[in-house]
């Protein structure tokens, strides 16, 4: 992948984009998806990822970013969970931007590793803000950084928020390992213990991709 263009624009213009691409969408008619990436993530590696997904799943609908500042290394593990604390109130406010004034109708919402904390954070309060006519499709939530006594209770909770809820979790992602490492040994959501096994939570389709 190569970036082609960099330009800042206004709330206005961007909009007028969106609904510009929203217009010949076809296969993903009036479709938008969010990413929000993890931990050790730098900005263009999450700008390429979120392009990946797209090109992928040769989506011709609006792919969206949201970036968080990760210290893009291993080492900034901390800090990197400093930061998605304090994302918290942007990206609140950017889904609440995609979802009430984007023009798309069908609006999934796809967050990785770390990104996974700062999403159900936000998803917890963000179902009164869905307008009529807007359809939360798909919350995929893949390889959770979390703690997973907390997303099974709120998984739970956000079952019935989109038409579909998906985790994917791995006994291999090196990721998690380190950061179960860092969380005293116990297992995180994205998982998939030996004794055990992945979680199985009502309302939510779990995918072992080990």
């Amino acid at each position: 992948f190569t970036v082609q263009e960099i330009t800042s624009l206004t709330e206005e213009q961007m909009l007028a984009l969106v609904k510009q691409r929203l217009a010949t969408s076809t296969t993903y008619k009036d479709h938008a998806f969010v990413f929000i990436h993890g931990f050790n993530t730098s900005f263009d590696c999450a700008l390429y990822r979120t392009a990946q997904i797209a090109y992928d799943l040769r989506f011709d609908g609006v792919p969206f970013l949201y970036s968080w500042p990760s210290g893009g290394k291993v080492a900034s593990y901390t800090y990197d969970h400093g930061s998605v604390e304090q994302a918290e109130p942007t990206l609140a406010e950017f889904l609440k931007f995609v979802i009430q004034k984007s023009g798309a109708k069908s609006i999934s919402l796809i967050a990785h590793s770390m990104g996974n904390e700062l999403l159900l954070r936000v998803l917890e309060r963000l179902k009164p803000e869905v307008p009529k006519g807007v359809v939360i499709s798909q919350v995929i939530l893949a390889a959770p950084d979390v703690d997973r006594d907390k997303f099974n209770i709120i998984a739970r909770e956000i079952a019935n928020f989109a038409k579909g809820v998906t985790l994917y979790a791995a006994s291999n992602d090196r990721a998690l390992g380190y950061s179960a490492r860092f969380w005293g040994g116990v297992p995180r959501a994205g998982d998939v213990p030996k004794i055990g096994g992945p979680l199985i939570i009502p309302g939510v389709d779990t995918i072992d991709v080990t």
